[in-house]
This record gives C-alpha cells, structure tokens and sequence, in this order.
C-alpha cells in the first residue's frame, strides 16, 4: 500500500483523505476478508494490493489489484449548492482530470446533488 491515512477495523480496512474538517474528507472502506471471483477462482483483497492514487480534501482515489484485473475507485465529496461558483466548478474540473489521469473505473460518494429548482437535460424535473 502506498501514502494515504489508513486504519483496519473489524473485516475492513478504511482509507481516508485524512482531513479534520468535519465539512472536508472521504473515506473508502474495503473488505479484505470476503472472497471474490475472479479468473474462475475465489480471493480476499490484501491490503497490500490497494494503492492511494490521489487524495485531498474532497477526492480519495484507490486502485485495488486483484490478480490480473486493477479497478479505480474514487471517493467524493462535492461542494454544497450554496457554496461559491469557482468552488463548485474547481470540484468538478479537478474530478474530470483526475479521473481521466488515474482511469477511474467508479465514482461513489456525496455529490450534493439538488433536485427540484431547475431541470437539466440529464435530470429532469423530478429527480433520479
């Protein structure tokens, strides 16, 4: 495993951004102990297959190498509505480019999301 605040509880171990700010942080919990399939045989990923990539206030990214295969995951969390228009905007650039870098293959997290003041192509009116 490479940099990234880490701490193992129970069946899992936690990657964290590392930030104290409770408006700040992301964390990615991984299972090291439940099997998966993969290449027609079972596996536990090891804590030393997964790889920080990138971490900040608002982005975590881990690659998580199990056999052949390699999966990217990105932790999020979004700038509120509320928030300055150049925050929001540096958010998104900044997650375009670093998933684009690092070949993310997942992106789960807070994304803010607000449904109901105005309608996008990819929304809506009424939301997901």
């Amino acid at each position: 495993m490479s940099d990234g605040t880490n701490s193992s509880v129970g069946d899992y171990v936690c990657f964290s951004s590392g930030h104290q700010n409770p408006n700040r942080g992301c964390d990615i919990w991984v299972n090291t102990k439940l099997p998966i399939t993969t290449e027609g045989s079972k596996r536990c990923i090891s804590e030393k297959d997964i790889f920080v990539l990138h971490k900040d206030e608002r982005i975590l990214i881990i690659a998580i190498k199990i056999a052949s295969e390699r999966t990217v995951v990105a932790s999020v969390y979004a700038p509120h509505e509320e928030s300055k228009k150049q925050e929001k905007d540096d958010f998104w650039r900044a997650l375009e480019q670093l998933s684009s870098k690092h070949g993310v293959d997942m992106v789960l997290g807070d994304l803010n999301g607000h449904v109901g003041e105005y309608a996008t192509k990819g929304i809506g009116t009424r939301g997901f």
